[in-house]
């Protein structure tokens, strides 16, 4: 029974609550109820004096307004009893507004809240988060490096984001912004320069060596080679963009170079780098080029022989291809250099019979001359120092140099040695862009020493100096051409040179026009006016854009060397040089061509035999081993270039390693200029500003490619009208 009552007691207790909590529902129920009634059962009169004094914007900014006050109560009670409490009535509120409210009003309480507090308090949280975030340091470094700033002019961007100078009050002011009608001032969105710096410092870089004895650094080639590989696998954009040869996919092929740079305070350094081909047309981009060493002596001192050395030992494990000018390959091959008898590296060709028309390169027992290889290199050099051995030992080290010399030129021999980089030595190539300027630089010696003897220097060097002209004023000069390539239909010039039927019948371009290169005019107008030097070759060394001139407009030049009373024999001589120039021109835009096909390997054949055939029929004296170069071992490298990765041969310029030089020299002027063999010092902050360009800043601040092909069409811009013959004549 005692169990019965408690039981009963607690649920008496139970019960009494949920009647307590129902009565005090129904009571605020019943209040506002009241409140309601009450507002919506107001007489007419207290509705008109409402609609008199509706609520406006004025009065709700108002604090001393009563009635602002009063109807925010009112206001909260019917929100209260609609949505059912004070939170509820916040939502509803806000989704009454959001649906009703135009652009114009919400811009406007938006901007009064707080007296615009709100606003800048929004804007200032969100700027902190942000200044605090990974992504503004990202920025920062990308803003310094990708713009080559100094510190400087780093904080001085940097303070111009959030402030201007008053040039009246000289001081800086603030810099502000309007946003719905509210001041907000502009924060500063980067780091200092000096946590940039720390944080750059803090960067793995790889493995980098200083170079004992000697100002410089270098990396381990397969260390660079698998942090290349690594990059352009692991991030997107960049592995979407290689390229593979023959389907062999996963096969990499890098190029290694090194060149001789005037440094900014240094008499010289040597800049190696690497760059992989199958970054496709992306290799003559300077932001692919790797650096492998910078060191601050000549490309030929003895130092670049033991580091060559070390770097050949590494790249034996590899695929590699060595890219370089001429005179850095033999060099490297440890051979004599173009002023040899035996002049090339690419063959064993000779200056008695440089001028051979219909010769060839192969291995074929029929072929004119023969590539070097391996065996053949450790033959000759085992020869030369059985010679140099059975020599008297009293000789002095001028006549054993002297009788050295002598017996390589009766032996067919270049080689001084061992190639300083092994079995790579097979893989020397010509480099086009060099070959192409030195041909250019040749041809218009030829045309000035024509213009001399003819007496003709003054409209030539007009011609030379004059605008390209209204007709091709629309584009300027610098900016790439699509090329397009006919196939020459000439068969023999030898047969044709004999009926004095070479060549078409030259037609001359209406209009003036010249070459528009008046700062080499200036040289060979300087030149000239030397007497003593007068029939020499002009002492000038062309540039890629000067030669890209030539090639567009050489014709116009030629033309001035027309005179009334000309010979027979001058007449073909002029006409001679205008197709030089215009094979020339044409073989240019095909060797410099990096994808390509079959059909435009063999017209490259057929435009440089034809360039190599008229030089050595009428300028035989002229013909050096740049036109051999050209006329024979490029077409013969570009066809097993082709044949073996079904690329074109310009693949191998080193236009973008010229590129690379510049920008070292900017990083250069960046660094304290320090000669010392710490992480201090300049060669080491070259290095580690070139990891963050071309490792760290692709892979967390990727930017859209800004690079754009450097390929200039060697045609002129009016090549191709209707009206215009081959030769860029009107017709």
């Amino acid at each position: 029974i005692e169990r019965a009552l408690q039981k009963s007691k607690g649920e008496k207790e139970t019960l009494d609550k949920e009647i307590s909590e129902a009565e005090e529902t129904l009571r605020e129920l019943k209040e506002a109820y009241e409140k309601v009634k009450k507002l919506l059962g107001q007489e007419d009169y207290s509705r008109r004096r409402r609609s008199a004094a509706s609520t406006s914007y004025e009065m709700i900014n108002d604090y001393k307004s009563s009635t602002r006050y009063r109807r925010r109560e009112e206001t909260k009670s019917i929100l209260e009893f609609i949505h059912g409490g004070f939170e509820a009535s916040l939502y509803g509120a806000w989704d009454f507004l959001a649906a009703n409210a135009s652009n114009e009003t919400m811009t406007k309480l938006m901007s009064s809240y707080k007296r615009g507090r709100f606003l800048q308090g929004i804007f200032e949280r969100a700027i902190n988060d942000f200044q605090k975030s990974e992504e503004v340091l990202k920025q920062s470094v990308a803003l310094k490096y990708q713009s080559y700033l100094s510190r400087r002019k780093y904080n001085l961007v940097c303070k111009t984001q959030s402030s201007f100078f008053n040039a009246e009050k000289e001081v800086w002011l603030p810099r502000n912004i309007k946003c719905l009608g509210v001041d907000l001032r502009l924060p500063k969105l980067s780091f200092s320069d000096d946590n940039v710096d720390k944080f750059v410092k803090s960067l793995d870089i790889g493995h980098v060596t200083q170079i004992p004895g000697v100002l410089g650094v270098s990396r381990t080639v397969t260390g660079l080679v698998f942090m290349i590989i690594d990059l352009h696998l692991r991030v997107p954009h960049l592995s979407r963009k290689l390229v593979w040869f023959n389907e062999n996919e996963n096969d990499f092929i890098f190029q290694f170079s090194d060149d001789g740079a005037p440094g900014t305070n240094e008499l010289t350094m040597s800049i190696g780098s690497m760059v992989c081909w199958n970054f496709g047309d992306q290799v003559r981009s300077r932001d692919f080029q790797y650096l492998l060493h910078c060191v601050s002596v000549k490309k030929k001192d003895q130092i670049m022989h033991d580091l060559w050395k070390q770097h050949t030992e590494e790249m034996k494990m590899l695929e590699g291809n060595p890219g370089a000018d001429m005179s850095w390959q033999s060099w490297a091959a440890n051979e004599l250099n173009q002023a040899a008898t035996y002049p090339s590296p690419y063959a064993n060709v000779h200056k008695g019979n440089m001028n051979t028309m219909g010769g060839s390169i192969g291995v074929g027992k029929d072929d004119t001359w023969k590539p070097y290889t391996m065996e053949m290199r450790t033959s000759n050099t085992e020869k030369v120092n059985n010679f140099i051995a059975s020599l008297p030992p009293n000789l002095s080290e001028k006549n054993k140099n002297f009788r050295k010399l002598q017996f390589m030129v009766e032996n067919g021999i270049r080689q001084l040695g061992l190639p300083r980089i092994g079995h790579f030595a097979d893989k020397l190539r010509p480099e086009p862009m060099r070959c192409e300027i030195n041909a250019w630089q040749h041809y218009i010696d030829l045309l000035y020493l024509e213009a001399v003897r003819r007496g003709k220097f003054d409209p030539f060097v007009s011609a030379l100096a004059a605008p390209i002209g209204n007709r091709d004023g629309d584009v300027k000069e610098g900016q790439p051409q699509k090329t397009l390539l006919r196939v020459s239909d000439i068969d023999s010039v030898g047969e044709r040179a004999r009926k004095q039927e070479c060549f078409p019948h030259v037609r001359h371009a209406t209009g003036e026009g010249g070459c528009g290169l008046g700062y080499l005019a200036s040289r060979v107008k300087e030149h000239f006016s030397d007497e003593t030097n007068r029939y020499n070759k002009l002492p000038v060394r062309l540039i890629g854009n000067q030669a890209i001139a030539l090639a567009r407009y050489y014709y116009r030049l030629v033309d001035t060397l027309e005179n009334e009373d000309e010979t027979e024999a001058q007449t073909i001589q002029r006409l001679a040089l205008s197709k030089i120039g215009e094979y020339l021109r044409n073989a240019g835009g095909l060797f410099n061509r990096i994808e390509t096909n079959s059909a435009q390997v063999a017209e490259l054949k057929e435009m440089c035999s034809m360039y190599f055939n008229l030089m050595s029929l009428f300028f035989s004296s002229s013909v050096n081993v740049t036109t051999w170069t050209i006329g024979y071992a490029i077409p013969y490298h570009a066809n097993l270039l082709f044949t073996g990765y079904g690329v074109g041969y310009g693949i191998v310029s080193l236009q973008a390693k010229e590129a690379k030089h510049s920008g070292v020299k900017k990083d250069l002027t960046l660094t304290n200029r320090s000669n010392v063999s710490t992480a201090t010092g300049k060669w080491w902050q070259v290095m580690r500003s070139n990891y963050v360009r071309s490792f760290y800043l692709p892979e967390h601040q990727p930017m859209p490619s800004s690079y754009t092909s450097h390929y200039q069409s060697r045609s002129p811009p009016h090549r191709y009208q209707s009206n215009v013959c081959n030769c860029c004549r009107n017709k």
